[in-house]
């Protein structure tokens, strides 16, 4: 296995505990599994597809999104449990976006001007999704999930030791995951 893990910065470490994210993980971008079948799942196994300005085809190809992570040496794996039943995920996604955002931008602030965010949700900023980035009401914080950059999720999640299951049933538990790139 590749070297995973990175040192820390301190300083962003606190800032996602001091905002409920007290599990993470950081890891070296070039590290995780970037592969065309999680694209092909975009676009033949989501909801979201061609309906949301964040998601495929909207997002880079999947050779680009591999240069994309190449070009950082450290990022942090958030684990974010979700026991939030079906009819209210939306409303507990559009809060954990709305916080990465936020982090984001303290990050930004605080002299890491490469920092990128890929929450744990495809954008649910709006109610309605323009479904296209030409007509986003929200285009300086729209920001694609992992998946939608062809991370899969699944194996990262494992080979970093924490908990990842198929959902069988509408309102189970879900480990959902964010990342924060950071240079």
């Amino acid at each position: 296995m590749q070297d995973y893990y990175t040192p820390e910065i301190p300083w962003i470490s606190e800032l996602l505990r001091e905002n409920g994210y007290g599990e993470f993980k950081w890891i070296r971008p070039k590290t995780l599994p970037v592969a065309h079948w999680v694209r092909m799942k975009c676009l033949f196994g989501c909801d979201e597809n061609r309906k949301n300005a964040s998601c495929p085809p909207y997002v880079p190809s999947v050779a680009e999104c591999r240069n994309f992570f190449d070009e950082y040496e450290k990022s942090v794996f958030v684990h974010v449990p979700s026991t939030a039943p079906k009819e209210k995920h939306r409303e507990w996604a559009k809060v954990h976006q709305r916080k990465f955002l936020e982090i984001e931008k303290k990050v930004f602030l605080g002299g890491m001007v490469r920092v990128f965010a890929l929450p744990l949700d495809p954008c649910n900023l709006c109610d309605d999704c323009a479904g296209n980035p030409k007509d986003c009401r929200n285009p300086h914080e729209r920001r694609p999930t992992m998946e939608a950059m062809a991370v899969d999720v699944y194996t990262a999640a494992l080979k970093l030791g924490y908990p990842i299951t198929v959902k069988r049933k509408p309102d189970e538990p879900t480990d959902r995951y964010a990342l924060l790139l950071v240079e």
